[in-house]
């Protein structure tokens, strides 16, 4: 796993950067980035454009590893992302709240070393929750 692992470190300390250009390279030239929203970035330029626009909105946007996993023909990475709301996203003003979540990447990495795939899997209602734009649930009574 080695190579696979150097490859996903390598994009790791891009994305934390914010290097739109150095995560992006990461991924074969039709790499596709799937987003647990239903996004979808194919190519370097697409996903390049979708990272920088989070990070615009996220200035602080940080994530964490929490575990790097060989799984035959695919690896996967447990991390935490955490961030404050500053900028316009997807049309939402910022809310200047913070947020935590967990999640995990499914890396499918190309025979010549770069990323094939990234699918992206988190639970979006409890980032919106923590940044005020979805109520919390009520709480439930027992029987």
């Amino acid at each position: 796993m080695s190579d696979r692992k150097e490859t996903i470190e390598r994009c790791l300390a891009a994305y934390n950067r914010h290097d739109g250009a150095g995560f992006a390279s990461c991924f074969a030239e039709d790499g596709v980035f799937r987003h647990a929203t239903g996004e979808i970035a194919e190519g370097r330029e697409q996903i390049q454009a979708m990272m920088e626009g989070v990070w615009r909105a996220f200035p602080d946007w940080t994530l964490a590893s929490r575990g790097l996993y060989d799984c035959g023909d695919a690896t996967w990475l447990a991390w935490t992302i955490t961030g404050t709301h500053k900028g316009e996203l997807r049309g939402i003003p910022p809310t200047h709240r913070r947020f935590e979540m967990l999640g995990c990447s499914h890396f499918t990495l190309a025979a010549d070393g770069f990323i094939a795939q990234d699918d992206v899997y988190y639970d979006s209602a409890t980032m919106l929750r923590q940044l005020g734009l979805l109520p919390e649930p009520e709480a439930t009574q027992p029987a």
